[in-house]
């Protein structure tokens, strides 16, 4: 047995190399009834950072939604966690957020995080060894002014990336993203990535404004996890020479406003942060909210 320190919690170093049991004990009478015995606030503290937990890349000793948007942010290209482990990420790292142990780390990998969230009973299928097989949503896209992508049945979309390159994108609206509950959203603007990763998705389009007169081109894409492709014809022959070159970042927030701390939640609507550089290598913001 081994005696609270100062700060409430106890030392197990003396355990170190062996298995030890934790037991909770409670001695009452038999006057008075009550409900019973009340366990909160444990927790087991200095986990090896090469041994994570599945899903916490964060390496803090909790799961939730900033895993989440980590996991999505390196997905789409990002380097999510500097500070910690710049990318590529460790192998410890990478196998903890590969959780469909598919040996790449995608999207998809952030959706299965999302419910595991949310389904207190759920295993992980590099836990459980089942793997996931979600329906086909059944995906299309046409370009009309904006570049349109649609999905037949919303119900069954779990995670989405897709890139436009070379073409720029300028917004990006993504339909009811905002009632899907947890969910979260990145964007990689030197490869015009695009990320979503949601649980009981209730999104059925997206509304994406690209560079004026874009080339047609191939818009590549990952839907559940099963990547695919489709060209888009923008009709025009190609870009026009005199339009300047334009680099744009997209300001994205997650279901979890106060545990974001660069986003906010506005309850459906979306900030997009447009930047360019001028014809004397300033650095103009312009910001606009879409409904």
């Amino acid at each position: 047995m081994c005696a609270p320190n100062a700060d409430g919690g106890n030392d197990l170093a003396s355990f170190a190399g062996n298995n030890f049991y934790l037991r909770f004990r409670i001695s009452s009478d038999y006057y008075v009834n009550a409900d019973g015995i009340y366990i909160d606030d444990v927790r087991i503290m200095g986990v090896d950072s090469s041994n994570l937990s599945y899903g916490d890349v964060t390496a803090d000793g909790v799961v939730n939604i900033t895993d989440v948007r980590a996991i999505l942010d390196y997905a789409v290209g990002l380097d999510p966690l500097t500070d910690i482990d710049p990318r590529p990420w460790t192998a410890p790292r990478l196998d903890c957020a590969d959780l469909d142990n598919d040996n790449d780390v995608d999207a998809f990998d952030a959706y299965l995080l999302c419910k595991y969230l949310y389904e207190a009973a759920y295993l992980l299928p590099v836990q459980s060894g089942i793997p996931e097989t979600p329906a086909d949503p059944g995906i299309s896209a046409h370009f009309d002014q904006y570049l349109v992508v649609d999905l037949a049945d919303s119900e069954f979309l779990c995670s989405l990336e897709l890139s436009t390159s070379p073409v720029d994108i300028l917004h990006i609206y993504h339909n009811g993203a905002a009632f899907n509950h947890p969910f979260a959203q990145s964007f990689n603007p030197e490869t015009e990535t695009y990320g979503f990763a949601g649980y009981n998705t209730q999104s059925d389009s997206l509304f994406i404004e690209l560079e004026e007169n874009p080339q047609s081109f191939t818009l590549q894409y990952s839907l559940n996890g099963v990547p695919g492709s489709i060209f888009i014809n923008t009709g025009n022959a190609g870009d026009d020479p005199s339009t300047p070159a334009l680099s744009f970042g997209c300001l994205l927030y997650t279901s979890d406003a106060d545990d974001d701390l660069i986003c906010v939640d506005l309850g459906g609507r979306r900030i997009i942060k447009k930047k360019h550089k001028t014809t004397h290598n300033s650095l103009v913001t312009h910001t606009s909210t879409l409904h």
